[in-house]
């Protein structure tokens, strides 16, 4: 069997037509299908509740307030029952005739594959910020693999086992996965566009996401800091040097008030480039240590 898991958030428009899909497509493979509503202002968990009268492999979840894809996700992992768990998002970018793809490359040498896409249908912006971001991750963590990443994946349900009693609000399942195992792969999909929605990840999200992946996937980061700060401090040495010289070899003191204003722009920028990036760290210790749950469920639906 596998879990087919959808995250939800203000989709009343698409999910039926995409229940009825997936029927369609998954009609020769035993499956269950677990809807994670993230508190939408829409009619989306009426409608959850209507498919579920009429369908005995529903499962559906509703949060008591909004916590965010990832932690939408991580709770349909938690519950899902089959051998196989497959992500996909509620718009209909992902195609769910590609599905069975997907799980065809599923082996022994691959435990999670990704459906990444051919062409990304969405702004400029939000390409640009997207390919930049992911860039800048596999750069600093040295997984080249973050490349393919997409938030329509399958996985052996067994991978969850080493991160099943994770807490903590600064939830992120592909860095979790990376937990788990090495053995990724992916194929490349063509992504339909939105058919109702637009998007709801914000500059803000995004950035938050990318922090998130960031701290997560290990301490490069503070490598990097530390590396920033021998370097900026060598150049200290060397600026101390020549203006030392200066005034030694032609007896006249370095002036010019730009140069120096430059010269504290330039090592205060560092210093509050460090600071942050340290204080990134501390926020994720605090939010670990105070064993919040990543989500909370208000109300649901189990039938199976």
């Amino acid at each position: 069997m596998i879990s087919i898991i959808i995250p939800v958030y203000k989709s009343g428009k698409t999910l039926l037509e995409l229940h009825e899909k997936l029927k369609k497509e998954l009609s020769t493979i035993k499956n269950e299908i677990i809807f994670v509503d993230d508190c939408s202002n829409d009619e989306s968990w009426n409608i959850i509740k209507q498919i579920s009268k009429n369908n005995e492999n529903i499962k559906a979840y509703k949060f008591s307030k909004n916590f965010g894809q990832h932690a939408a996700l991580l709770c349909g992992i938690r519950k899902a029952s089959g051998e196989i768990i497959v992500t996909m998002d509620d718009d209909f970018q992902h195609p769910p005739e590609k599905i069975k793809l997907l799980l065809d490359k599923i082996s022994d040498e691959c435990h999670v594959v990704y459906g990444t896409p051919l062409k990304q249908n969405r702004s400029i912006f939000r390409n640009i910020t997207s390919q930049i971001i992911k860039l800048l991750i596999s750069f600093l963590t040295g997984k080249k693999y973050i490349r393919q990443i997409s938030s329509f994946r399958a996985f052996k349900t067994t991978l969850r086992d080493n991160f099943s009693n994770f807490k903590g609000t600064d939830v992120h399942i592909d860095t979790l996965l990376n937990w788990t195992t090495e053995k990724f792969g992916y194929v490349l999909l063509e992504h339909k566009q939105r058919k109702y929605s637009k998007s709801n990840y914000s500059f803000t999200k995004l950035y938050d996401t990318a922090l998130t992946m960031i701290s997560n996937y290990g301490v490069n980061p503070l490598r990097i800091a530390s590396l920033l700060g021998i370097l900026f401090s060598f150049l200290g040495f060397l600026l101390l040097f020549y203006i030392l010289g200066e005034y030694f070899v032609s007896g006249e003191k370095v002036r010019g008030f730009v140069f120096v204003a430059s010269i504290i722009i330039i090592f205060s920028g560092a210093q509050l480039f460090i600071m942050g990036i340290f204080g990134e760290y501390l926020i994720k210790i605090l939010r670990k240590n105070d064993n919040q749950p990543p989500y909370k469920i208000e109300e649901k639906i189990e039938k199976i």
